[in-house]
């Protein structure tokens, strides 16, 4: 998942005259930090995407100074303020929903973690956003305005109780990847999500949300879960 958060904060490039794909320089890039030790204790996945690692303190300290004018950690409680100029911005709060006092002051957010509803205080502030993580946040649907944010690369709505995928999602046409691991509430796949043109990598671990016509995603690299089929659009061929 980091590299794909490099890549949709667009941190990564593509050499010129060069045949890697991204994730494959995000690789080289998260290799290279290892051998210098900014990065370790690496964890990855069945299929070698790394899912956690640690920073050596005095390494964190210092990404943490670097960043200290566009990066927040936000709870409720907090009397500070939102910068107008903070990009990468964590919510935490077990209050269910935010406060109204993260509002306006976020136009420039580029990434936004959160783990409560935001979306009735931040919505004419999340236009410019590239990640959108609420896996594990306390909300049931997602609003349409959703459908809007054409920049969005990343989005993840992983362990939320979210009852549907709604069909706006697939007018996201820069999406890259999209997550929605252990959604219970939904029974039932997107339609339309080939027309995610963009879409690299999808993250789910239901039969029933296996949506169809997969092979018209062109540019498809991770796909966790297949169900063949008798029909259209969901036989082997697809792949």
């Amino acid at each position: 998942m980091l590299i794909q958060l490099w890549m949709a904060g667009g941190f990564l490039q593509p050499f010129h005259e060069s045949s890697l794909e991204m994730e494959d320089i995000g690789d080289k890039y998260f290799n290279a930090l290892s051998s210098y030790s900014l990065f370790q204790d690496a964890k990855r996945d069945s299929y070698g995407s790394i899912i956690a690692c640690k920073m050596h303190d005095s390494v964190h300290d210092l990404a943490q100074f670097v960043s200290k004018s566009q990066t927040l950690i936000w709870e409720d409680g907090s009397e500070r303020n939102i910068p107008a100029n903070i990009r990468h911005l964590n919510v935490i709060s077990d209050k269910g929903t935010a406060t109204t006092e993260l509002g306006d002051a976020t136009k420039k957010l580029h990434i936004l973690f959160s783990q409560v509803d935001v979306f009735h205080s931040m919505s004419t502030s999340l236009r410019n956003v590239r990640a959108l993580s609420f896996c594990n946040a306390n909300i049931d649907e997602l609003p349409a305005f959703l459908g809007k944010m054409k920049h969005l690369r990343f989005l993840d709505v992983s362990r939320t109780k979210i009852k549907e995928l709604p069909k706006f999602i697939t007018r996201l046409y820069q999406l890259q990847t999209f997550r929605f691991m252990d959604c219970w509430e939904i029974n039932r796949p997107l339609e339309g999500i080939w027309d995610l043109i963009n879409l690299r990598h999808i993250y789910f671990n239901q039969w029933v949300l296996m949506p169809a016509r997969i092979g018209r995603l062109t540019c498809l690299k991770t796909l966790q879960l297949f169900v063949v089929g008798q029909q259209k659009g969901h036989q082997i061929e697809e792949l």
